[in-house]
């Protein structure tokens, strides 16, 4: 009973560690936006390089609201437009439903909004560019204009750089994951030294 105890345990530890490395993250971070309200009108792009290979599923991304015309309807409502390219052209682009942030509406002066997008496998070191528009005119007539946030610079001014976050998953094995691995095997060790004796 204690051999089948100590084989399921090294199993499970290591079925941790693999379902940790998959799961859904962070991919990329440009961190939060600046502290004013500065940007360009989508349609934009968004420069990003990943640290270590891993699959896109999300987009996340700040935005300010510019309300320009009393006579146009608060809030964009969806869906954006989006791409998303390499060195060699497009990898994937499509239309998605927009969604907001928790604790944010599509009038609020500054909203969160993400979306999904077509799962996508990234290498690390390549620089990529993701593209997002919306599927109405920007115009401020349709809708309040949307503009697309930037993040601070070193003194808290204004920079040109989007904030935003690249959602996804990992492909390679992290740290803990390693750690658990090892801890897995180390569970099956007592069986095999029992066996060994027999």
């Amino acid at each position: 009973m204690r051999k089948f105890f100590g084989v399921i345990a090294g199993v499970a530890l290591m079925a941790a560690g693999n379902a940790g490395a998959q799961g859904m993250g962070t991919l990329y971070d440009t961190g939060p936006a600046c502290c004013g309200l500065d940007g360009a009108a989508l349609p934009g792009g968004a420069n990003f390089t990943l640290g270590a290979p891993g699959t896109i599923t999300g987009f996340e991304f700040y935005s300010f609201t510019q309300y320009s015309n009393p006579n146009s309807p608060r809030g964009y409502t969806g869906p954006f437009n989006w791409a998303l390219a390499g060195p060699g052209g497009t990898l994937a682009s499509g239309s998605s439903a927009a969604h907001l942030a928790a604790g944010y509406n599509a009038t609020d002066v500054a909203p969160i909004w993400w979306f999904t997008v077509t799962p996508t496998d990234l290498n690390a070191g390549i620089p990529y560019i993701f593209s997002v528009s919306t599927s109405t005119p920007n115009d401020g007539a349709t809708f309040d204009r949307l503009y697309w946030n930037t993040t601070p610079g070193p003194h808290g001014d204004v920079t040109t750089n989007p904030a935003f976050v690249v959602l996804g998953a990992t492909t390679a094995p992290e740290p803990s994951s390693a750690a658990m691995l090892t801890a897995g095997l180390l569970g099956v060790v007592p069986f095999l030294r029992k066996r060994r004796r027999a």
